[in-house]
Protein backbone atom coordinates (compact mmCIF):
# COMPACT_ATOMS: atom_id res chain seq x y z
CA UNK A 1 0.00 0.00 0.00
CA UNK A 2 2.46 2.32 0.81
CA UNK A 3 4.39 1.64 -2.35
CA UNK A 4 1.27 1.97 -3.93
CA UNK A 5 0.92 5.71 -2.73
CA UNK A 6 3.85 6.73 -3.06
CA UNK A 7 4.04 6.16 -6.33
CA UNK A 8 1.23 7.62 -7.18
CA UNK A 9 2.63 10.78 -5.73
CA UNK A 10 5.70 10.65 -7.32
CA UNK A 11 3.39 11.06 -10.03
CA UNK A 12 1.21 13.32 -9.61
CA UNK A 13 4.02 15.91 -8.79
CA UNK A 14 6.05 14.35 -12.05
CA UNK A 15 2.53 15.14 -14.02
CA UNK A 16 1.87 18.68 -12.15
CA UNK A 17 5.26 19.83 -12.96
CA UNK A 18 4.89 18.94 -16.26
CA UNK A 19 1.70 20.49 -17.06
CA UNK A 20 2.59 24.01 -15.45
CA UNK A 21 5.65 23.81 -17.93
CA UNK A 22 3.80 22.97 -20.77
CA UNK A 23 1.83 25.92 -21.25
CA UNK A 24 4.81 27.86 -22.09
CA UNK A 25 6.61 24.96 -23.51
CA UNK A 26 6.90 26.67 -26.67
CA UNK A 27 8.19 29.83 -24.99
CA UNK A 28 10.97 27.67 -22.94
CA UNK A 29 11.92 26.04 -26.40
CA UNK A 30 12.05 22.75 -24.51
CA UNK A 31 10.34 19.44 -25.80
CA UNK A 32 9.69 16.61 -23.37
CA UNK A 33 9.92 13.10 -24.34
CA UNK A 34 8.51 10.37 -22.47
CA UNK A 35 9.58 6.35 -21.79
CA UNK A 36 9.11 4.00 -19.45
CA UNK A 37 12.17 2.50 -19.58
CA UNK A 38 15.19 2.85 -17.51
CA UNK A 39 18.26 5.37 -18.47
CA UNK A 40 19.89 2.40 -19.99
CA UNK A 41 17.64 0.90 -22.17
CA UNK A 42 17.96 0.88 -26.05
CA UNK A 43 14.54 3.11 -25.86
CA UNK A 44 16.17 5.32 -23.59
CA UNK A 45 19.52 5.88 -25.14
CA UNK A 46 18.04 6.08 -28.76
CA UNK A 47 15.75 9.12 -27.20
CA UNK A 48 18.20 10.85 -26.07
CA UNK A 49 20.02 10.49 -29.18
CA UNK A 50 17.29 11.62 -31.62
CA UNK A 51 16.60 15.10 -29.00
CA UNK A 52 20.16 15.79 -29.70
CA UNK A 53 19.35 15.02 -33.96
CA UNK A 54 16.40 17.71 -34.07
CA UNK A 55 17.68 20.07 -31.92
CA UNK A 56 21.29 19.98 -34.07
CA UNK A 57 19.04 20.24 -37.58
CA UNK A 58 17.06 23.09 -35.83
CA UNK A 59 20.70 24.90 -35.09
CA UNK A 60 19.65 24.96 -31.27
CA UNK A 61 16.34 26.72 -31.10
CA UNK A 62 14.91 23.62 -29.38
CA UNK A 63 16.15 21.07 -26.85
CA UNK A 64 14.31 17.86 -26.26
CA UNK A 65 14.38 16.67 -23.05
CA UNK A 66 14.14 12.86 -22.18
CA UNK A 67 11.81 11.74 -18.88
CA UNK A 68 12.69 7.82 -18.87
CA UNK A 69 11.88 4.95 -16.24
CA UNK A 70 8.06 6.72 -16.60
CA UNK A 71 8.82 9.76 -14.21
CA UNK A 72 5.82 11.12 -16.09
CA UNK A 73 3.86 8.59 -14.93
CA UNK A 74 2.48 5.28 -16.79
CA UNK A 75 1.93 5.23 -20.64
CA UNK A 76 -1.76 6.09 -20.07
CA UNK A 77 -0.94 9.01 -18.08
CA UNK A 78 1.39 10.21 -20.93
CA UNK A 79 -1.05 9.76 -23.25
CA UNK A 80 -3.21 12.17 -21.88
CA UNK A 81 0.13 14.93 -21.41
CA UNK A 82 -0.07 14.39 -25.51
CA UNK A 83 -3.30 14.92 -25.71
CA UNK A 84 -2.93 18.10 -23.55
CA UNK A 85 0.36 19.36 -25.49
CA UNK A 86 2.45 18.88 -22.44
CA UNK A 87 3.81 16.26 -23.53
CA UNK A 88 5.40 16.83 -27.32
CA UNK A 89 6.96 13.08 -27.46
CA UNK A 90 6.29 9.59 -26.42
CA UNK A 91 7.80 6.02 -27.49
CA UNK A 92 4.74 4.01 -26.41
CA UNK A 93 4.18 0.35 -26.37
CA UNK A 94 1.48 -0.99 -28.83
CA UNK A 95 -0.03 -2.55 -26.24
CA UNK A 96 -1.00 0.66 -24.50
CA UNK A 97 -2.53 1.82 -27.86
CA UNK A 98 -4.93 -0.89 -28.92
CA UNK A 99 -6.84 -0.27 -25.45
CA UNK A 100 -7.62 2.73 -27.23
CA UNK A 101 -7.35 2.38 -30.65
CA UNK A 102 -8.72 -0.99 -31.13
CA UNK A 103 -7.35 -1.70 -34.77
CA UNK A 104 -3.87 -2.10 -33.36
CA UNK A 105 -4.75 -5.06 -31.34
CA UNK A 106 -3.93 -6.75 -34.48
CA UNK A 107 -0.25 -6.43 -34.27
CA UNK A 108 -0.62 -8.42 -31.24
CA UNK A 109 -1.68 -11.21 -32.84
CA UNK A 110 -0.78 -14.48 -31.37
CA UNK A 111 1.28 -16.50 -34.07
CA UNK A 112 1.92 -13.46 -36.68
CA UNK A 113 5.47 -13.84 -36.47
CA UNK A 114 8.23 -16.39 -36.20
CA UNK A 115 11.19 -14.37 -35.00
CA UNK A 116 12.44 -10.78 -33.75
CA UNK A 117 13.64 -10.35 -37.63
CA UNK A 118 10.26 -10.90 -38.98
CA UNK A 119 9.07 -8.63 -36.63
CA UNK A 120 11.36 -5.86 -37.73
CA UNK A 121 10.86 -6.65 -41.39
CA UNK A 122 6.61 -6.40 -40.77
CA UNK A 123 7.12 -3.14 -38.69
CA UNK A 124 9.16 -1.97 -41.53
CA UNK A 125 7.53 -3.48 -44.62
CA UNK A 126 4.06 -4.15 -44.16
CA UNK A 127 1.35 -1.84 -45.73
CA UNK A 128 -1.23 -2.47 -43.02
CA UNK A 129 0.86 -1.69 -40.22
CA UNK A 130 1.54 1.29 -41.72
CA UNK A 131 -1.86 2.31 -43.00
CA UNK A 132 -2.99 1.50 -38.74
CA UNK A 133 -1.14 5.28 -38.40
CA UNK A 134 -3.92 6.60 -40.07
CA UNK A 135 -6.63 5.40 -36.55
CA UNK A 136 -4.11 7.73 -34.59
CA UNK A 137 -5.75 11.21 -34.91
CA UNK A 138 -9.10 9.86 -33.16
CA UNK A 139 -7.14 9.85 -29.68
CA UNK A 140 -5.39 13.37 -30.61
CA UNK A 141 -1.75 12.52 -31.78
CA UNK A 142 0.24 11.31 -34.47
CA UNK A 143 2.53 8.23 -35.56
CA UNK A 144 5.68 9.17 -36.65
CA UNK A 145 6.39 4.97 -37.12
CA UNK A 146 7.19 2.38 -35.35
CA UNK A 147 9.72 0.79 -32.68
CA UNK A 148 10.19 -2.80 -30.86
CA UNK A 149 10.91 -3.97 -27.81
CA UNK A 150 11.47 -7.82 -28.39
CA UNK A 151 9.02 -10.52 -29.33
CA UNK A 152 7.34 -11.72 -26.16
CA UNK A 153 8.62 -15.29 -24.50
CA UNK A 154 7.29 -16.58 -21.48
CA UNK A 155 9.86 -17.83 -18.46
CA UNK A 156 8.35 -20.24 -16.13
CA UNK A 157 8.09 -22.08 -12.97
CA UNK A 158 6.05 -24.87 -14.54
CA UNK A 159 7.32 -27.83 -15.95
CA UNK A 160 6.33 -26.89 -19.41
CA UNK A 161 7.10 -27.86 -23.34
CA UNK A 162 4.17 -26.22 -24.67
CA UNK A 163 1.74 -22.98 -23.86
CA UNK A 164 -1.39 -24.78 -23.74
CA UNK A 165 0.68 -26.84 -20.36
CA UNK A 166 -0.06 -23.56 -18.52
CA UNK A 167 -3.15 -24.12 -18.46
CA UNK A 168 -4.60 -22.92 -15.40
CA UNK A 169 -1.38 -21.13 -14.09
CA UNK A 170 -0.60 -17.34 -13.34
CA UNK A 171 1.15 -15.82 -16.33
CA UNK A 172 2.07 -12.45 -16.07
CA UNK A 173 1.52 -9.75 -19.01
CA UNK A 174 1.38 -6.22 -20.34
CA UNK A 175 -2.42 -5.51 -20.38
CA UNK A 176 -4.25 -5.24 -23.46
CA UNK A 177 -7.81 -6.98 -25.03
CA UNK A 178 -5.48 -8.88 -27.31
CA UNK A 179 -3.11 -10.28 -25.03
CA UNK A 180 -6.28 -11.03 -22.01
CA UNK A 181 -7.88 -13.07 -24.71
CA UNK A 182 -4.85 -15.10 -25.92
CA UNK A 183 -4.33 -16.12 -22.40
CA UNK A 184 -8.17 -16.74 -22.19
CA UNK A 185 -8.30 -18.95 -24.94
CA UNK A 186 -5.46 -20.97 -23.91
CA UNK A 187 -6.92 -21.31 -20.08
CA UNK A 188 -4.30 -19.31 -18.16
CA UNK A 189 -5.21 -16.26 -15.55
CA UNK A 190 -3.55 -13.56 -17.29
CA UNK A 191 -2.23 -11.17 -14.59
CA UNK A 192 -1.42 -7.54 -15.23
CA UNK A 193 1.71 -5.83 -13.50
CA UNK A 194 3.67 -2.98 -14.17
CA UNK A 195 7.46 -4.06 -14.72
CA UNK A 196 8.90 -3.03 -10.96
CA UNK A 197 6.54 -5.50 -9.62
CA UNK A 198 7.50 -8.19 -11.82
CA UNK A 199 10.24 -9.98 -9.94
CA UNK A 200 9.06 -9.93 -6.49
CA UNK A 201 5.54 -11.72 -8.23
CA UNK A 202 7.58 -14.30 -9.65
CA UNK A 203 9.87 -14.49 -6.48
CA UNK A 204 7.14 -14.85 -3.73
CA UNK A 205 4.72 -17.16 -6.59
CA UNK A 206 2.02 -14.23 -7.00
CA UNK A 207 2.65 -15.84 -10.58
CA UNK A 208 3.38 -18.86 -12.02
CA UNK A 209 5.16 -17.38 -15.46
CA UNK A 210 5.75 -14.15 -16.97
CA UNK A 211 5.29 -13.59 -20.21
CA UNK A 212 8.40 -10.68 -21.56
CA UNK A 213 11.09 -9.91 -23.88
CA UNK A 214 13.92 -11.48 -23.76
CA UNK A 215 15.97 -7.88 -22.85
CA UNK A 216 13.89 -7.29 -19.80
CA UNK A 217 14.09 -11.02 -18.75
CA UNK A 218 17.63 -9.89 -18.26
CA UNK A 219 17.66 -6.80 -17.05
CA UNK A 220 15.39 -8.49 -14.32
CA UNK A 221 16.95 -11.26 -13.84
CA UNK A 222 14.21 -13.21 -13.88
CA UNK A 223 16.58 -16.44 -15.19
CA UNK A 224 17.67 -16.51 -11.28
CA UNK A 225 13.81 -17.55 -10.69
CA UNK A 226 12.13 -19.74 -12.90
CA UNK A 227 12.81 -22.98 -14.74
CA UNK A 228 11.89 -22.98 -17.85
CA UNK A 229 11.90 -20.22 -20.86
CA UNK A 230 9.56 -20.97 -23.30
CA UNK A 231 10.11 -19.47 -26.92
CA UNK A 232 6.87 -18.98 -28.53
CA UNK A 233 6.98 -15.61 -30.55
CA UNK A 234 3.86 -15.51 -29.25
CA UNK A 235 3.25 -11.80 -30.04
CA UNK A 236 5.34 -9.04 -31.10
CA UNK A 237 5.46 -6.06 -29.24
CA UNK A 238 5.90 -3.01 -31.15
CA UNK A 239 5.75 0.39 -30.29
CA UNK A 240 4.93 3.73 -31.64
CA UNK A 241 6.82 7.17 -32.09
CA UNK A 242 3.65 9.40 -30.98
CA UNK A 243 3.53 13.08 -31.23
CA UNK A 244 0.94 15.58 -29.95
CA UNK A 245 -1.20 16.76 -32.72
CA UNK A 246 -1.94 19.76 -30.82
CA UNK A 247 2.15 20.06 -29.91
CA UNK A 248 2.56 19.65 -33.57
CA UNK A 249 0.09 22.29 -35.01
CA UNK A 250 1.93 24.79 -33.66
CA UNK A 251 5.06 23.66 -34.89
CA UNK A 252 6.73 25.52 -38.21
CA UNK A 253 7.38 23.51 -41.39
CA UNK A 254 10.96 23.34 -40.50
CA UNK A 255 10.26 22.27 -37.14
CA UNK A 256 8.33 19.18 -38.64
CA UNK A 257 10.62 18.60 -40.95
CA UNK A 258 13.24 18.34 -38.40
CA UNK A 259 11.75 16.10 -36.24
CA UNK A 260 10.57 13.75 -39.81
CA UNK A 261 13.94 13.77 -40.43
CA UNK A 262 15.25 12.49 -37.52
CA UNK A 263 12.46 10.00 -36.46
CA UNK A 264 13.15 7.49 -39.23
CA UNK A 265 16.78 6.57 -37.91
CA UNK A 266 15.68 6.58 -34.66
CA UNK A 267 12.95 3.75 -35.42
CA UNK A 268 15.55 1.98 -37.52
CA UNK A 269 18.45 2.21 -34.15
CA UNK A 270 15.27 0.92 -32.24
CA UNK A 271 14.39 -2.18 -34.59
CA UNK A 272 18.16 -2.81 -35.27
CA UNK A 273 19.51 -2.67 -31.50
CA UNK A 274 16.21 -4.83 -30.31
CA UNK A 275 16.60 -7.41 -32.85
CA UNK A 276 20.74 -7.90 -31.71
CA UNK A 277 19.91 -7.64 -28.09
CA UNK A 278 17.40 -10.69 -28.75
CA UNK A 279 19.54 -12.91 -30.59
CA UNK A 280 22.75 -11.77 -28.28
CA UNK A 281 19.86 -12.54 -24.85
CA UNK A 282 19.26 -16.10 -26.13
CA UNK A 283 22.43 -16.91 -26.85
CA UNK A 284 23.45 -15.67 -22.92
CA UNK A 285 20.78 -17.75 -21.55
CA UNK A 286 21.96 -20.52 -23.54
CA UNK A 287 25.28 -19.79 -22.55
CA UNK A 288 24.31 -19.62 -18.52
CA UNK A 289 22.85 -23.42 -19.03
CA UNK A 290 20.39 -22.29 -15.77
CA UNK A 291 16.97 -22.47 -17.73
CA UNK A 292 15.65 -25.07 -20.06
CA UNK A 293 14.78 -23.76 -23.07
CA UNK A 294 12.19 -24.85 -25.91
CA UNK A 295 11.97 -23.46 -28.64
CA UNK A 296 8.07 -23.61 -30.02
CA UNK A 297 7.60 -22.96 -34.43
CA UNK A 298 4.56 -20.96 -35.83
CA UNK A 299 2.66 -24.80 -36.16
CA UNK A 300 2.36 -24.92 -32.64
CA UNK A 301 0.92 -21.73 -32.18
CA UNK A 302 -1.35 -22.63 -35.13
CA UNK A 303 -5.07 -23.83 -32.93
CA UNK A 304 -4.21 -20.71 -30.49
CA UNK A 305 -3.74 -18.50 -33.35
CA UNK A 306 -7.03 -19.68 -34.90
CA UNK A 307 -9.44 -19.98 -32.25
CA UNK A 308 -7.87 -16.21 -31.05
CA UNK A 309 -8.87 -14.70 -34.80
CA UNK A 310 -12.25 -16.19 -34.91
CA UNK A 311 -13.25 -14.00 -31.79
CA UNK A 312 -11.40 -11.01 -33.44
CA UNK A 313 -11.96 -11.29 -36.99
CA UNK A 314 -15.01 -8.99 -37.15
CA UNK A 315 -13.17 -6.49 -35.25
CA UNK A 316 -9.96 -6.51 -37.04
CA UNK A 317 -10.83 -6.91 -41.24
CA UNK A 318 -7.66 -6.24 -41.56
CA UNK A 319 -6.08 -9.35 -39.92
CA UNK A 320 -5.80 -11.95 -42.92
CA UNK A 321 -3.80 -9.58 -44.85
CA UNK A 322 -1.68 -8.68 -41.85
CA UNK A 323 -0.98 -12.03 -41.23
CA UNK A 324 -0.53 -12.95 -45.20
CA UNK A 325 1.93 -9.78 -45.18
CA UNK A 326 4.05 -11.15 -42.61
CA UNK A 327 4.25 -14.72 -43.59
CA UNK A 328 5.80 -12.69 -46.89
CA UNK A 329 8.43 -11.13 -45.03
CA UNK A 330 9.44 -14.20 -43.03
CA UNK A 331 13.38 -14.59 -43.57
CA UNK A 332 12.09 -18.40 -43.32
CA UNK A 333 10.28 -17.90 -46.43
CA UNK A 334 13.26 -16.42 -48.26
Amino acid sequence: MLTRLLGELRTTIGVAAILAAGVTASAADEWRFGVITPAKQIWTQEAEAFGADVSEKLDGKHTVSVFHSGQLGNEGEMIRQLQSGALTFALITVSEVASRVPQFNALLAPGLVDSNENTAAVLRNSSVAADLMDNLSQIGVRGLGYGMAGNTQVITNVDAASLEDLAGSKVRITPSPAIRDLHRINGSNAIPLPLPAVYDAFANSQVDGVEINLDLMRILKLDAIGSTLLITNQSMFPSVLLVSERAWRQMSDEEKAAITEAAGPFLEKVIDRTVEGEVNGLAGFRDAGKLNIVELSPEDMSELAAAWDAEWADRLPMLPELRAQAAELSPKSE
